[in-house]
C-alpha cells in the first residue's frame, strides 16, 4: 500500500487530461487535413521563404547572433522540391559565421586556396580536413589534393620526420605519448601520424591510437591523426607521405610516423622519414635477431622499451645483444661513428627519453652538415614518383574493360588448371603490348 499524496495525484490527473486533449486535437487535425491542405501548403512555403530572407539579411549585415531553428517540410507541401523523388524530407539549415556558404557550390580553386592558407596559419581543423581530402579515392578529390600539395610545397617548410616501428605490444603508443609530451614541454610542435591495420574481411579499422594517447591529444602543441592502412603493405598507408607534407606546411617541428607494427618487413616508412627508430621488447631474441636483414638494416636507432621493474635486467641484456649485433652489419655512408645505436628506455617511467632525443638530434645534425640529409630526401622523392607511376598504371588497368575481360578469361583458365600462372601472366602482358 502507498500513502496517498494529494498534490502528486492532482499533477498526474492534469497530465492525463492534457495528453487526452492533445490526442483529440490531433484527431481533429487529421479529419480537417483534406480541406485545409492547400492553405497549409501556401502558409508553410511562405514561412520557409521568410526564414531564408532573414538568413540572407543577417549574412549581409555581418550578423553573428544565436542559432536559428531548423525548418523541416515534407515534399508534398513544397512542390518546388519535388524534383528529388526519393527524398521524403528536406532540411533548410541556417549556418552562420565563417562556415556560411551560399546555395551555389563554391569554386574548388578558391576552396583549396583558402584551405591552404588556413593550414599555413596553423589551423588544426583545416589540417584534419586536408588529410581527409588526400585520403579520399574520388577522382575530383584526388585532383584537389594534388593542387593542395603543390600549393603548400611553395611554402618550403620542413620538419624532422621520425618513423617508429615495432612489434605489437612493445609500447609504441606509450612511448609516443611520453616522448611527445617531453618535446612539447620544450616548446616544440609535434604531429603524430598513426597507421592502424585494416581488416582483410570488412576493410574497417579501430583507429584507437588517439584514445590511448589521452594526455598528448589534449596538448595544444600536438596533433594526432590515426589513419587506416587499407591493406597497404609496408606498415604505412598509401597517403601517409602526403599527410607528412601537410603537417610540415602546418609548421610542425617534429613529425612522428607510427607504423602498423607487424614485424620485420616494415621498410616503407624509411622512404618517408629522416630517422627510423625501432622499438623492441626485452627478451625478444638473441643477437642473431640483430643480424637479420630487413628492418634491422634500415634502423638508425634501436630502443629496448620497458626497461623498468622486473624487466629491467632483461632489457639491459637485450640492449647489449643488439649493440653487439649492430657492429656486425655493413657500414652505411649516412651514419657517423657509433651509429646505429641500441639504447634501453622506459616510456612508462620516462627514463632514457631525453638521451634518445639527444642521439636523434646529433644524428640529424651530422647528416645535414655532411649533405646526406638533402640526398636522402631527393632519393625519397624519386622513389615516390616511381610508386605513383606504378599505382597509376594499375589503376588504368583496372579501369580498362577490355583488359579486365581478358584477365577474367585467363583467370578462369588458370583456375581450371589449363595453364600455369606464370605462362598465363606472360601471355596477358604480351597481349597488353599489342
Amino acid at each position: 500500500f502507498q500513502h496517498h499524496n494529494a498534490a502528486l495525484a492532482h499533477a498526474r490527473l492534469q497530465q492525463r487530461q492534457r495528453h487526452a486533449g492533445g490526442l483529440a486535437g490531433a484527431g481533429r487535425g487529421l479529419q480537417d487535413a483534406g480541406s485545409g491542405r492547400a492553405q497549409g501548403r501556401d502558409h508553410l512555403v511562405q514561412h520557409i521563404f521568410d526564414w531564408q530572407f532573414r538568413l540572407h539579411s543577417h549574412r549581409s549585415s555581418g550578423w553573428r547572433g544565436r542559432r536559428q531553428p531548423l525548418v523541416w517540410t515534407r515534399r508534398r507541401f513544397a512542390p518546388r522540391f519535388a524534383q528529388q523523388p526519393r527524398c521524403k524530407f528536406r532540411a533548410l539549415r541556417v549556418i552562420w559565421g565563417r562556415n556560411a556558404r551560399s546555395r551555389k557550390d563554391p569554386d574548388p580553386v578558391t576552396d583549396i586556396d583558402d584551405l591552404a592558407q588556413r593550414i599555413v596559419d596553423r589551423d588544426r581543423r583545416a589540417l584534419a580536413r586536408a588529410i581527409t581530402l588526400i585520403e579520399s579515392q574520388r577522382p575530383d578529390h584526388r585532383e584537389q589534393a594534388r593542387g593542395l600539395i603543390d600549393r603548400l610545397r611553395r611554402e618550403g617548410r620542413t620538419a624532422l620526420r621520425i618513423g617508429l616501428s615495432g612489434t605489437p605490444g612493445v609500447g609504441k603508443s606509450t612511448f609516443i605519448e611520453n616522448f611527445g609530451l617531453m618535446l612539447t614541454g620544450q616548446g616544440l610542435r609535434v604531429a603524430v601520424l598513426a597507421v592502424d591495420p585494416s581488416s582483410t574481411r570488412s576493410g574497417g579499422s579501430i583507429l584507437g591510437d588517439k584514445t590511448r594517447m589521452e594526455q598528448l591529444s589534449r596538448d595544444p602543441n600536438a596533433f594526432i591523426r590515426p589513419s587506416p592502412s587499407l591493406s597497404h603493405l609496408g606498415g604505412v598507408s598509401r597517403r601517409t607521405r602526403e599527410a607528412v607534407a601537410l603537417c610540415e606546411a602546418a609548421d610542425f617541428d617534429v613529425i612522428l610516423i607510427e607504423t602498423v607494427g607487424v614485424g620485420q618487413s616494415e621498410t616503407m616508412v624509411a622512404e618517408m622519414s629522416d630517422l627510423f627508430v625501432l622499438l623492441l621488447a626485452p627478451a625478444g631474441g638473441d643477437e642473431l635477431q640483430g643480424v637479420k636483414r630487413g628492418i634491422m638494416e634500415i634502423a638508425d636507432l634501436i630502443l629496448v622499451n620497458k626497461a623498468d621493474g622486473d624487466l629491467k635486467p632483461a632489457a639491459v641484456r637485450t640492449q647489449a645483444d643488439y649493440a653487439g649485433a649492430l657492429r656486425l652489419l655493413r657500414k652505411r655512408a649516412q651514419d657517423p661513428v657509433g651509429f646505429p645505436k641500441a639504447l634501453a628506455v622506459s616510456a612508462l617511467e620516462n627514463e632514457g627519453l631525453e638521451a634518445a632525443w639527444a642521439e636523434m638530434q646529433a644524428l640529424s645534425d651530422w647528416r645535414k652538415a655532411e649533405g646526406h640529409w638533402d640526398k636522402r630526401r631527393a632519393a625519397q622523392a624519386v622513389h615516390w614518383f616511381e610508386e605513383e607511376v606504378r599505382a597509376g598504371l594499375l589503376a588504368r588497368l583496372n579501369n580498362d574493360e577490355a583488359a579486365q575481360a581478358r584477365m577474367d578469361r585467363t583467370a578462369r583458365e588458370v583456375a581450371q588448371g589449363a595453364v600455369s600462372p606464370e605462362i598465363a601472366a606472360q601471355t596477358f602482358l604480351n597481349a597488353l603490348k599489342e
